[in-house]
């Protein structure tokens, strides 16, 4: 019976001899069943069953993969903007101002780009970000509701109404740039507020989209201000700067905005505290430069103004020029007269008395052998 019950323990199914089964092998992986002399089966050493998992080629795969995910991965560049907005007189008037440079990381790759764009013929956006990526949505906005425009038969694009082709017939996006400006309608601000976060939500923040998204609200006879996020979050706000320099344009507008106030900020105060807060992006951020671009949008209409403030340009030095050499002079006559640093001036001086407080060994030895010298002269005499 003790034999018998060996045999038991060690039978196995043909299916078990060909492929053992996890509770069978031990911790190296080897079968801990023995078969018989005569068994046309034959266990390798080390052999792994099918359902098992090796963790430490799995984990050599991964770091193989991140390997090369990290070598294929693309480089990053920087880009520089300085973009303000804010409401003024009671809330009637929107103005957006923004710079003209645009950089390719610590390149400046374009020093007259264009950062005000026309969303409708009342909303107006200021980009920042990536400059491809603003462009291609500014023209998705202006072709979707220059459609419903023509769809609704009205020059009010209201609402989120489906994608037809119908009205769109014979005129595609590419002949729409060249026209855009007058084609498209006047449309609901709320209602491209709408639609742009609705496809920035789709990209999960993958645009590098920054917008200043303001507008007249004809319907309710006011002005709206909302800042744009890349991932489609959006703030109604009364005054926003956003880009590289918008920490320094906030900081003008924080400073200053309050004590003007929305309803008692006129148009013109509002033109030059936009300005004054792009000049401060611009003079603390490398990113940003060039001139400034103003527009200012109402219930009479659009004024859209370039390089209200201009680009500053270093003066053309020739050393042949007589110019350089009267200027020289009048520098070196300036630097004669200046004040000195203790606030005195330069005065004239001169020297009084000469007087040696400690001399060196030499000096005193020098001394010491001279009065000697003199000493002994004294009493040869």
């Amino acid at each position: 019976n003790r034999h018998h019950d060996n045999n038991i323990e060690q039978w196995q199914s043909p299916l078990e001899r060909i492929s053992p089964l996890p509770s069978s092998l031990n911790s190296k992986g080897e079968s801990s069943l023995t078969l018989h002399a005569g068994s046309p089966f034959v266990i390798n050493s080390g052999w792994q069953h099918s359902h098992q998992i090796d963790v430490h080629r799995q984990q050599h795969d991964n770091d193989n993969q991140q390997q090369q995910q990290s070598q294929y991965k693309l480089k990053t560049r920087s880009t520089g903007t300085t973009i303000a907005a804010l409401l003024a007189n009671n809330s009637t008037v929107l103005i957006l101002a923004a710079d003209t440079r645009a950089t390719d990381d610590s390149t400046v790759a374009d020093k007259r780009c264009e950062k005000l764009h026309t969303l409708a013929k009342n909303v107006w956006c200021a980009g920042a970000g990536t400059s491809a990526d603003v462009e291609a949505m500014v023209r998705r906005v202006k072709f979707t509701f220059w459609k419903r425009g023509v769809l609704n038969g009205q020059n009010v694009g209201i609402g989120n109404m489906g994608s037809s082709n119908s009205g769109s017939r014979g005129k595609t996006t590419t002949q729409l740039s060249s026209s855009e400006d007058n084609d498209v309608p006047i449309a609901s601000v709320m209602a491209i507020l709408h639609y742009l976060r609705s496809q920035l939500q789709k990209t999960r923040g993958a645009l590098g989209v920054n917008l200043l998204v303001g507008g007249y609200e004809y319907g309710l006879q006011r002005a709206y201000l909302a800042a744009v996020h890349p991932h489609g979050s959006m703030d109604v706000v009364t005054y926003a700067a956003l880009g590289s320099g918008g920490l320094a344009a906030t900081g003008v507008l924080e400073s200053r905005y309050p004590q003007l106030g929305c309803s008692e900020c006129t148009i013109e105060e509002g033109i030059r505290l936009a300005v004054d807060a792009v000049k401060a992006g611009i003079d603390n951020d490398l990113g940003s430069g060039s001139q400034v671009d103003v527009c200012v949008i109402s219930a009479d209409g659009v004024m859209y103004r370039r390089a209200i403030v201009k680009e500053e340009e270093l003066e053309w030095i020739d050393d042949n020029d007589s110019w350089y050499d009267a200027a020289r002079k009048e520098k070196e006559i300036d630097r004669s007269v200046a004040s000195g640093v203790n606030g005195f001036g330069n005065l004239p001086f001169s020297i009084q008395s000469k007087k040696i407080v400690v001399g060196g060994r030499i000096e005193a030895e020098r001394e010491q052998r001279d009065w000697l010298d003199r000493v002994l002269r004294a009493e040869s005499d």
